[in-house]
């Protein structure tokens, strides 16, 4: 385990490659309702929970990880998420998340909302493909979350999918 007790310390913990390993940038995919115009695409990053330190679950051996996405056509809804896993190394996987999302209308009017979602991940460490140029893009694994989201907690007819595809561990 790496102290970080000076700022030049952090500077090059940051620049090694395990802080590199801890963010996933992906392109998200968000359909709910069937039939409404709630369709979106945007963007969704993953980085360790406190930020700069991974955070294990003692008890299962999982993790936890922050998740904040943007979506809408003009990337004005936000959600901020914490997504368990219990795995950062498995090429397919689980997850959960909860967490709040702020849609914007076209009037301009926020509406929040809580949201849960769950479901699958597959990883590829695509350094062992015949796609390993996506490597030099900065990391090895590349894959591809597929879930069932759910605006709000206890209601569930706002229930729908979530599609995401990028690179990075989590």
């Amino acid at each position: 385990m790496l102290e970080a007790n000076t700022i030049r310390a952090v500077t090059r913990w940051m620049d090694e490659e395990r802080f590199i390993n801890s963010l996933s940038i992906s392109y998200r995919y968000d359909g709910l309702n069937y039939g409404s115009r709630d369709h979106t695409g945007g963007l969704s990053v993953m980085f360790p929970l406190l930020v700069v330190k991974n955070i294990s679950d003692p008890i299962a051996g999982g993790w936890f990880v922050n998740r904040i996405y943007l979506k809408d056509y003009r990337l004005r809804d936000v959600a901020w998420n914490i997504v368990y896993t219990p795995s950062a190394s498995r090429w397919v996987d689980g997850y959960f998340a909860f967490g709040v999302e702020w849609d914007k209308d076209d009037f301009g009017d926020i509406h929040t909302d809580m949201m849960t979602e769950t479901g699958v991940k597959f990883r590829l460490n695509m350094s062992h493909t015949p796609l390993g140029f996506l490597s030099a893009l900065g990391t090895d694994f590349w894959g591809v979350r597929v879930g069932v989201k759910n605006k709000g907690f206890f209601n569930w007819d706002s229930l729908g999918y979530a599609i995401e595809v990028g690179a990075g561990v989590w």
